[in-house]
């Protein structure tokens, strides 16, 4: 049996045992008058409490610790699952992402490799109706060459019989010039199965808008619109192709007229500025948008009905100037005209 008890404010555990008496003890003790199963005695054994509290508080603590350090291993283990976990998460959504990007790219890829096809497609098409225009026009053009030879004749023989002082004298060299027009015009239409014979000369680029005007003025004149010259006072020559130089002055001018409508003011400029020759066309008209203007000099872009163009009028224009080592840029604004800068190298 086990008893606790104090002595000195000390704490003890007394631990006490009965001495019975066993077989063998018979041996010494019989004389004694003991018999198997008797008490003889006891041991009582008084142990302080102190080292058994701090044995128990030892094992108490490694107890805690242990199990502490297995919940912080555990809990540990948890947090890089948990971390793993969230690591593949995110890795593979960053790789879908990466996926659906390069997805969309491709897409995007594909439309637009789809919408160059349609559009190169769209050229061919319309390429294949030039090619064929073009040689109606060469067929009709011989037709329309003989008569008009007649017409020049008849005209210049009329003329021979006329007075230096005739009224119409004026009229009939308009005339004059308007056939010559046709009759370029019909060269023109020709050159598209022959090799061109006019060759590169000096041109007077002020007397060359005159002319382009006076072809243009009755055009001009029908929609109500007016020409305000700006012209340098010194007539700029460049080397070129007159009738090339002329189609480009046509061009620009029909286009400034199909902008204004019905009315405007054609305003244009020639000026020599660092040996250079500067022509500008300005307008009063509706204007060119931002997403139009960068591509106005590709061929086949129009903004115009299929009625009224097909989109090559200012890419010829500027493939004929950069032929002449000279360049053609725009400046626009919606609803408030647009002015086209012709510049050609100046010849002396």
């Amino acid at each position: 049996m086990s008893s606790l008890f104090q002595l000195d404010d000390v704490k003890y555990l007394r631990l006490m045992r009965p001495l019975i008496t066993e077989e063998s003890c018979l041996k010494c003790h019989s004389v004694q008058g003991y018999r198997v199963g008797d008490i003889r005695g006891g041991i009582s054994i008084s142990v302080p409490m102190a080292p058994l509290r701090a044995i128990e508080q030892y094992h108490a603590i490694v107890v805690i610790l242990g199990h502490s350090i297995i919940w912080l291993l555990g809990l540990l283990g948890i947090g890089m699952g948990v971390w793993r976990i969230s690591r593949d998460i995110t890795e593979r959504k960053k790789a879908e992402n990466e996926l659906k990007k390069y997805r969309d790219h491709l897409e995007e890829l594909v439309e637009e490799r789809t919408r160059d096809l349609k559009q190169k497609q769209s050229e061919l098409n319309q390429s294949q109706r030039l090619a064929a225009t073009g040689r109606l026009s060469a067929s009709i053009a011989h037709e329309i060459n003989n008569p008009l030879q007649a017409i020049s004749s008849g005209l210049g023989y009329v003329e021979g019989f006329l007075p230096d002082d005739f009224p119409a004298k004026n009229s009939i060299k308009t005339i004059k010039n308007g056939l010559n027009r046709i009759a370029n015009t019909v060269r023109q239409l020709l050159d598209l199965h022959r090799p061109k014979a006019e060759v590169k000369k000096k041109v007077d680029v002020n007397e060359t808008i005159d002319s382009t005007l006076d072809l243009t003025k009755h055009q001009l004149r029908k929609h109500r619109i007016s020409v305000k010259k700006n012209f340098c006072a010194n007539n700029p020559k460049i080397y070129a192709y007159a009738q090339e130089l002329f189609q480009i002055f046509l061009n620009l001018i029909l286009n400034a007229q199909e902008a204004m409508g019905e009315t405007g003011i054609i305003s244009i400029t020639t000026e020599v500025i660092d040996n250079k020759v500067k022509i500008a066309f300005a307008d009063n008209g509706s204007g060119i948008s931002e997403k139009d203007i960068d591509h106005i000099f590709d061929p086949f872009y129009t903004t115009k009905s299929q009625k009224l163009g097909t989109g090559l009028g200012l890419s010829t224009a500027k493939g004929i100037v950069e032929s002449f080592g000279g360049e053609i840029s725009v400046k626009s604004k919606i609803n408030k005209g647009a002015t086209f800068t012709v510049t050609f190298p100046f010849t002396t």
